[in-house]
């Protein structure tokens, strides 16, 4: 069987609509959320037919977004909240310590 990775971005009611896309598949979980206080406008995103931003990114997004140390990922996170569109390039090497 396929295995189905989607990552959803709510604007409001985020726990609801999350709980009832889990609820639609045999064995769904949900594995990590995050609140944004003040999310910035992800202008520059692809917007499909029905109006939802997506964005494609590589394979390895998680690991250049969620894996290192701890100043590693706070760098990470403050840069990716500045973004309008996920630059995962510019995030690698923010993430090691060079500029922009």
């Amino acid at each position: 069987m396929q295995k189905i990775v989607p990552h959803l971005w709510y604007d409001k009611e985020a726990k609801e609509a999350a709980l009832f896309s889990i609820n639609l598949f045999e064995q769904s979980q949900l594995v990590y959320t995050t609140v944004l206080k003040n999310p910035p406008p992800f202008g520059d995103a692809e917007k499909d037919q029905f109006g939802i931003s997506w964005q494609v990114l590589p394979s390895n997004w998680e690991e250049v977004l969620f894996e290192g140390s701890e100043e590693e990922e706070e760098r990470v996170n403050k840069a990716l909240l500045d973004m309008k569109k996920i630059d995962l390039e510019t995030l690698e090497k923010i993430k090691l310590g060079m500029s922009n």
